[in-house]
């Protein structure tokens, strides 16, 4: 019997988002993510036999996070395999798809996740497969070190060292010992990222404090994002979201994780937290807010109502990737904020010489580097990029 652990990588080697990736040893299967391709006119599946077609063959499926590029497929995941995630990212995971979810074949993967906790050791056949944690644009992010016939592979999912948890990802690496393979994101090679999540919150404050009215256009997914902004609700003023958002902030202050305080609303004219009398719009108007918006025409109308009736006091802050920018709802709240649009925004991923530290401190002996659209990442910058083994999407290495 052949006893060497093998690494396929069905989808990622040469695209960002969609990732999927098998791991093998012995009669043992695991995946890594199961995501859909970022590009919603990319139709492709991932087929997996064991996996996602044919007889269960795989031991557990583990993602890394909840953003759709990496658990887009959980899904299709064979019945009878466990799915885990980070018990907070499970509980954020389960509120989008019984919330937001509007493709049926989904519905079900809320009752097959298993919430795991940072540190926790899962054996899956013969794999041993231990969480950390990761630091990324959605709370409560993994990496994971996986150990099978002798052999010890880190698969570091979406990850970076500008965020609000980076002391906590520097104390998870550290002291990891030998790392025969490691499979790296490499998002951001090639492109300039610059600044760190804590100079784009003191950026927001600044804007709140110049502008009584500050709306800010973010993804409800990305909770660190949020707090920033809602620190950043200063002097008197009201920290503003949807049901949805305040929903989401609650499970991750529940699960420890993050604190938003008292200060928040719902819709701004409902309750706020801590309080048992309601605001009112006039209130409001009077002490000023920090307002979380979507692209939805509610969000236009009131976007439009402030703009006109206080248009020196009125900005809009555009936070998130920048490729949804030129889509028609944001270039309409674009034109609506008109001068007083602020882009604001850093990316969730691992700039490229923190990649090369990252590298050289866990000193692996290949590295496989995965989610990127570097033509070829032999040529990068990045340290020990002799020792990058070049795959294919459908490859199987062996180590």
């Amino acid at each position: 019997m052949n006893e060497q652990v093998k690494i396929t990588i069905h989808r990622g080697s040469h695209q960002i988002g969609g990732c999927c990736t098998t791991i093998e040893y012995k009669n043992s299967r695991i995946a890594i993510d199961l995501g859909s391709p970022l590009n919603k006119k990319d139709k492709r599946k991932i087929h997996a036999e064991g996996l996602t077609y044919g007889e269960k063959a795989y031991d557990a499926l583990f993602l890394t996070h909840y953003h759709d590029d990496h658990t887009g497929e959980a899904h299709r995941a064979l019945p009878g395999i466990p799915i885990y995630i980070g018990a907070c990212a499970k509980d954020i995971l389960k509120a989008y798809v019984r919330i937001r979810e509007i493709d049926p074949r989904r519905r079900f993967l809320p009752g097959r996740l298993r919430g795991i906790l940072a540190g926790q050791t899962v054996t899956a056949g013969e794999f041993r497969v231990t969480a950390i944690m990761s630091d990324h644009s959605a709370v409560d992010s993994f990496m994971y070190l996986i150990e099978a016939g002798g052999k010890r592979i880190l698969h570091t999912g979406d990850f970076r060292f500008h965020g609000l948890r980076s002391a906590q990802l520097q104390e998870g690496i550290s002291g990891l010992g030998a790392i025969d393979v490691l499979i790296t994101e490499g998002t951001a090679l090639g492109k300039e990222i610059g600044r760190s999540e804590e100079k784009i919150g003191a950026e927001i404050s600044r804007k709140a404090d110049t502008y009584k009215y500050c709306f800010v256009l973010a993804s409800p997914s990305n909770l660190d994002r949020i707090y920033l902004a809602a620190k950043s609700a200063q002097n008197g003023k009201q920290f503003i979201v949807s049901r949805f958002q305040d929903c989401l902030m609650k499970i991750a202050e529940r699960h420890g994780l993050l604190d938003f305080g008292e200060r928040v609303s719902t819709g701004g004219i409902l309750q706020v937290r801590g309080l048992r009398n309601g605001i009112f719009g006039k209130d409001l108007a009077k002490t000023g807010f920090v307002r979380v918006i979507g692209t939805g025409m509610l969000s236009r109308r009131t976007l439009r109502y402030f703009c006109k009736k206080y248009p020196e006091d009125t900005c809009l802050i555009y936070s998130t990737w920048k490729g949804y920018g030129n889509r028609k709802k944001v270039s309409r709240l674009r034109e609506v904020a008109g001068e007083h649009f602020y882009t604001i925004h850093i990316s969730g991923h691992v700039k490229e010489d923190d990649l090369s530290t990252f590298i050289e401190t866990v000193n692996p002996s290949n590295i496989i580097v995965i989610h990127t659209e570097c033509e070829d990442v032999t040529k990068s910058s990045i340290a020990y990029r002799e020792r990058i083994i070049k795959v294919s999407d459908g490859e199987t290495i062996s180590v």
